[in-house]
């Protein structure tokens, strides 16, 4: 008796059937052995773990370009006008840059410019506490806030001029707006 074995659908052309542990049966090998196949192999378990630590990394890598530019912010203003020449920059950051991003507390910082020749009297809830602060020419004022907020870029009244507080602007700068 002879028994001819043929695979159906092989999955390569190299594909051999095997016929083992058959009594009074002559088996002639011709090709080589199929490979045994294993659910749950070692492989699988490599890419997952391979997909997992790509993920991580790029949300982390994510995370940290993010924290980079949204949470350092700056913007400028200028003021030219009543023999004032002044360039407000306003910025914030976390306060202490190793928490977790997004969370305060926050820290805004104002730093107002004098570019002009001559002295400028400067007055608001900001940048100067809501006193007058006599700014001399060439000269600049800074002012450090704290909050657990977030600061927003709000328009904010700013009083200047060269002999006082005379004049209204309103400027954008970082602040915060109340909860």
């Amino acid at each position: 008796m002879e028994f001819t074995f043929r695979a159906v659908d092989p999955d390569s052309d190299e594909y051999e059937v095997a016929f083992y542990k058959s009594d009074r049966v002559v088996i002639e090998k011709v090709g080589r052995e199929p490979n045994a196949r294993r659910s749950g192999s070692g492989g699988d378990l490599k890419r997952a773990g391979a997909v997992v630590f790509v993920s991580l990394m790029g949300s982390l890598l994510v995370m940290g370009v993010s924290t980079a530019i949204f949470n350092n912010q700056r913007h400028v203003s200028n003021i030219l006008d009543a023999g004032c020449s002044l360039t407000v920059i306003s910025s914030f950051g976390q306060m202490n840059g190793n928490d977790w991003p997004w969370q305060g507390p926050w820290q805004a910082e104002y730093r107002v410019l004098n570019e002009g020749g001559q002295k400028c009297v400067l007055m608001s809830d900001q940048l100067s506490g809501g006193a007058p602060v006599t700014i001399e020419a060439w000269s600049e004022t800074t002012r450090t806030a704290f909050s657990p907020w977030r600061p927003k870029l709000v328009s904010s009244d700013v009083w200047f001029g060269r002999d006082g507080p005379t004049h209204k602007m309103s400027v954008k700068l970082y602040a915060w707006t109340v909860k």
